[in-house]
């Protein structure tokens, strides 16, 4: 009998509905896109469609035998073909405002609705409260009770039920004219009385079947999007594991400077492989000292170039004092034939470990991390260093005598790639899923680069998926630059204000984004709380009426 109102905010909130007194209407953003859902919002705007086209025949059937037939008289009929005529009115209202999609909201159903049942009334006078206008009526009932609130559909039953009921007892004791098309003939008031009673069971059960349509169909659409996030999980971190693959393999062998001295640091075993180069693990000649040694892969014509600028930034990278960035302890001096940088040896695990072994660690630990990272970050900004790789690889956990501490790893390192040279080649530079959409393109990047990187590390813990995928390096990097990813609230039990807070962080324009790391990370916390400044919620949803929210993968 209409368009479900509380599906159509679901739909566009992309919250999922589980039916009965949840569906409560919300402030929604005014973005919509696919989701399991809308989806069966869409069914339910066809059938909403079908219906008001039947009530068109329906209206056009009432005027007609109020033109042909007798009935109880000449008042009744012609109330019967002005109030079929209403209804004929109000049908062609309904199917031009539901052929526009999303412009036909609650209150326009609700007028329809009770617009029914007001001309049912005249026709119910005229053909008789016992005719095949029952049957239509609990087909209304039906319909209706599968696309509205339970309050609403306690309302129009009630008001349906007393409509039909009021008709029947009033025909039943005499006020009403005999005469009606399809009277029955009973000659004992106590039957017609039981059949009157019938009629309103089986208007009530109709309501009641349409609402039990209504919670299994949703908690099968539910159920069938919780296999596509699912499935879509699987295959994210099938290809954020093959994507490591390289960059764990032969991990803790020797490598290609294992024995050699470097400075004053004998070199062990490899910890790590990366596009830049090799860690390996250290011991410091004479004192013992452990250490992790990163040993740069430098082609020679970019000898000369790179040196220099490796120089410079690795100074400034030594002078950041912060808890929550590796501490340098020594780097290649000048002439020397073999760049590297010496770091503090770390005990624990990276976070892309972390992920591996959890897939969605729990919120307030990934609050935690965001904050000192977020930290770390701020302090590197301050000597003026981009990092441009922050990836879950370069967040570690340090578990030291203390308390454990999250440090950032290579500031000052991925500085280096900048420019027409990189020390990596012709490879990509960075980690394409966490690339910002300037650094894809090539264009000059800035502190908000580590910004938006920051935001697809939050995306990706909160999650368990990364925010942008691909069949190739090429793939990813045009989604990174054109495309938003899939609603985090759909992937994850988040609140809505989750999902405002990360469409800032992810702004494909710098200019649209937080200002600093700590931004993020307060925004975000109060986020997870439920809460949001009001200025940012605007800001978000400005930006997803620009670019919405990518349509989930399906399987």
């Amino acid at each position: 009998m209409g368009e479900p109102s509380a599906t159509v905010a679901t739909a566009r909130h992309g919250k999922p509905l589980t039916g009965g007194d949840a569906e409560r209407m919300e402030q929604a953003p005014s973005f919509a896109f696919e989701t399991p859902a809308g989806v069966l919002y869409a069914n339910e705007l066809m059938r909403g469609r079908l219906w008001v086209s039947l009530c068109v025949l329906f209206s056009l059937g009432g005027m007609g035998a109020a033109l042909v037939f007798e009935g109880p008289g000449e008042a009744a009929a012609r109330a019967a073909f002005v109030g079929s005529a209403f209804m004929l009115v109000v049908s062609l209202v309904g199917v031009r405002r539901l052929a526009a999609d999303g412009s036909y909201g609650s209150g326009l159903a609700a007028i329809f609705g009770y617009a029914c049942v007001a001309a049912s009334v005249p026709l119910l006078i005229f053909v008789g409260w016992f005719s095949p206008l029952v049957l239509l009526i609990g087909l209304g009932g039906t319909v209706f009770a599968m696309g509205h609130s339970t309050r609403s559909v306690l309302m129009m039953g009630t008001t349906t039920v007393a409509a039909h009921a009021s008709v029947g007892l009033a025909s039943i004791v005499g006020v009403l004219p005999a005469g009606a098309i399809a009277s029955p003939n009973l000659d004992s008031a106590a039957a017609s009385l039981a059949l009157l009673a019938g009629c309103e069971g089986l208007i009530i059960i109709s309501f009641i079947i349409g609402r039990r349509l209504r919670v299994h169909t949703l908690l099968g659409v539910e159920a069938y999007g919780r296999v596509i996030r699912e499935n879509a999980r699987r295959e994210a971190l099938l290809e954020e594991a093959v994507a490591e693959l390289d960059r764990v393999r032969r991990v803790g062998e020797p490598g290609r400077y294992t024995g050699l001295t470097v400075g004053s640091f004998e070199l062990g075993v490899v910890l790590g492989r990366g596009g830049m180069g090799e860690v390996y693990e250290a011991t410091r000649k004479g004192s013992g000292e452990q250490a992790a040694v990163k040993v740069l892969a430098v082609s020679g014509a970019e000898d000369d170039r790179t040196v220099r600028r490796f120089r410079r930034e690795i100074g400034l990278a030594a002078a950041v004092d912060s808890p929550h960035v590796v501490r340098v302890i020594e780097h290649s001096p000048a002439g020397s034939a073999i760049l590297y940088l010496a770091m503090e040896r770390l005990n624990g695990e990276s976070l892309a470990q972390q992920l591996r072994a959890v897939r969605r660690p729990p919120v307030l630990e990934v609050l935690e991390m965001l904050d000192q990272v977020g930290r770390g970050v701020s302090a590197a900004h301050a000597k003026g260093i981009v990092h441009r790789d922050l990836t879950p690889g370069n967040i570690f956990h340090h578990r030291g005598e203390g308390r454990p501490i999250w440090k950032i790893l290579d500031f000052g390192v991925s500085r280096l790639a900048g420019g027409r040279h990189t020390l990596t080649g012709a490879a990509v530079v960075g980690t394409p899923s966490y690339m910002a959409p300037e650094q894809a393109s090539g264009a000059q990047v800035d502190p908000r680069t580590d910004l938006f990187a920051l935001g697809c590390v939050a995306y990706r813990c909160l999650t368990g998926q990364p925010a942008f995928r691909g069949r190739s390096i090429a793939d990813v990097l045009y989604h990174v630059v054109h495309d938003m990813p899939t609603q985090p609230s759909l992937l994850a039990d988040l609140p809505p204000e989750v999902d405002l807070v990360l469409a800032i962080a992810l702004a494909k324009n710098p200019d649209d984004r937080f200002g600093a790391p700590e931004q993020l990370a307060d925004t975000l916390r109060a986020a997870c709380h439920g809460t949001i400044q009001w200025g940012r919620a605007e800001r978000a949803r400005q930006l997803l009426r620009t670019r919405p929210w990518a349509v989930p993968p399906r399987s």
